[in-house]
């Protein structure tokens, strides 16, 4: 599946984001991995969109408004947050593992925002594998549970 992933701030793109479509888990898990080295480089962690290229919530007329996909954080080395923008949309954590002890900022397209404990109930590993779940099937990653009662999505 193609997907688009996008990162940090580019008042030059349409979205205001630097984006790269990808077709190949290998360039993404790149991407990735750049990402990642490059925020814990510059000691704060950032937040990265992963959104499929032609699915998403429908204005009217059938274009899409907004596409489906997923929002993480990369560059913390023990929480991240990953929420699911799509139907049954929400946070996910993993099951057995307690709120971080604060918030965690994380700069999201050039601005700084707090994830409550609540929403950063995910491992940095367990992140990489919904992504590249997400990847391979288009729909809402099955390794972790999700809470969709306070999603807002």
């Amino acid at each position: 599946m193609n997907v688009t992933v996008s990162w940090g701030r580019d008042p030059d793109q349409p979205f205001g984001a630097k984006q790269e479509t990808v077709d190949d888990p290998r360039r993404l898990d790149f991407i990735l991995d750049y990402l990642t080295d490059d925020a814990q480089r510059c000691g704060t962690p950032m937040i990265v969109e992963v959104t499929s290229t032609t699915d998403g919530f429908r204005d009217d007329d059938g274009t899409v408004r907004m596409p489906y996909g997923l929002q993480f954080g990369l560059g913390h080395a023990e929480r991240s947050c990953l929420l699911y923008v799509g139907p049954d949309g929400g946070f996910a954590h993993e099951t057995g593992l307690s709120d971080w002890p604060d918030p965690i900022e994380f700069d999201m397209h050039g601005e700084s925002t707090d994830f409550l404990p609540s929403e950063t109930r995910v491992t940095p590993p367990t992140v990489r594998q919904a992504v590249r779940e997400y990847m391979r099937t288009g729909r809402r990653p099955t390794n972790v549970a999700w809470d969709v009662e306070h999603a807002g999505v």
